[in-house]
């Protein structure tokens, strides 16, 4: 017998809180730091500063390493399920 989807989330709502919000971290402000400037200290934003990179804020590489983080252990934990019986 399967299982929902929903069964799972109920099950671990925050490891799915978790998994969520280190996707919007690294979709709303990583990638686009990344996709402008790249992983570069050269590549600087109108104002100056280092959006990415090395010497930057490190949104990107740490962005991107929570999400990896996240989505893997929340793959895992959904790959190992096994639902609850009544």
């Amino acid at each position: 017998m399967g299982f929902l989807l929903t069964d799972f989330v109920g099950d671990n709502l925050g490891w799915t809180f978790n998994f969520v919000m280190s996707q919007i971290l690294f979709w709303v402000w990583a990638f686009p730091a990344l996709n402008d400037y790249g992983y570069d200290d050269s590549n600087k934003s109108p104002s100056g500063s280092i959006e990415s990179g090395p010497s930057g804020s490190g949104v990107g590489i740490i962005s991107s390493m929570l999400m990896v983080v996240a989505l893997l252990t929340w793959f895992g934990k959904l790959m190992s399920y096994t639902p609850k019986t009544a």
